[in-house]
């Protein structure tokens, strides 16, 4: 996360983001997908 501008908390509310993500749609619960999803948000 670091790598793409996320830094302390701010890491932890993306976390909390793409989960909610993966809950509603499983199938992006792919390390590429969920890499792409936090560039773009």
């Amino acid at each position: 996360m670091n790598n793409i501008g996320y830094r302390g908390k701010e890491i932890g509310e993306k976390l909390e983001e793409l989960l909610y993500e993966v809950i509603k749609n499983p199938d992006l619960n792919k390390s590429e997908i969920l890499i792409e999803l936090a560039k773009i948000q």
